[in-house]
Order: structure tokens, then sequence, then C-alpha cells
């Protein structure tokens, strides 16, 4: 989507948000814009909605987190003491879903790595992993 395509469909959204007085959306096409917000109060109950739930959202990321690392060490402790490139499928597997930036559609996908380079990330992870787990575990 070039800028010009962009910047129509952020007015669009800040004209609509104005109709519903939606400061989140407000908030966020007003940023996007880089416009002055002519309605202060919307403006700033949405800013202060994003910031809720940023903190919700991370509040639940490390929730989550510590257990993600369990949950891989524990599934992934038999594959430990393998050569990197031994079973490499099934480390792509495990680090595929306990960590989604490695998919397809993640930021780092690993499909295309050779079975070496897999190996190598699988074994960082999983002895981080056996770290955070007992840093976990003791608290």
């Amino acid at each position: 989507m070039n800028l010009e395509t962009e910047t129509k469909k952020w007015e669009g959204i800040r004209a609509e948000a104005i109709r519903n007085w939606d400061g989140l959306d407000y908030s966020k096409a007003c940023d996007f814009l880089g416009l002055t917000p002519e309605f202060h109060d919307l403006y700033e109950a949405g800013c202060a909605e994003r910031i809720s739930l940023k903190e919700r959202v991370s509040f639940f990321e490390n929730q989550n987190t510590s257990n993600r690392y369990l949950d891989f060490y524990s599934e992934g402790m038999s594959l430990m003491n393998t050569s990197f490139e031994s079973k490499a499928n099934e480390k792509r597997k495990l680090l595929q879903k306990y960590f989604p930036k490695f998919n397809k559609s993640g930021n780092e996908p690993i499909d295309n790595l050779d079975d070496q380079d897999v190996g190598a990330i699988f074994s960082r992870l999983i002895h981080y992993a056996k770290k955070k787990g007992k840093t976990t575990v003791s608290q």
C-alpha cells in the first residue's frame, strides 16, 4: 500500500472515529497523520486506552512466556543431545510451535534454513529455556 492510499485510509478512520466518538481510533489516526487533535478529550481518552491495552498485552505476554519456555524445554529436551543437523525437522516443528516468529508468516521464518542452522537456533533456545525454567520454578 502506498503512502497516499494509507493516508486516505487513516483519514477515513479518523472521520469515522469522530462520528462514533471512538478515542482509540481517533488517537491512532491523528498520530499516523501527524495532526494536532481538535478534540483533546477524545484524543487523551484514546491514548489512555492504548496505554492500557499495551499494559494488558505485556502482562499476558509475560505470564505466557515462562510457561512457553517450560513447555518448549519439556517437549524438546529429548532432542538436546543430538548433533545440530540430527532430527532437524522435529526441532524446526518445535521451534515454530513455541516461537511464532519462526513460522512462514513470522518475521524470522526458518523453513529455508539448512539443518545445521536450525539445530544451532534450537540449541541456543533450549539452553535458554532450561535457565529460564529454573528461575521460574524457584520464584
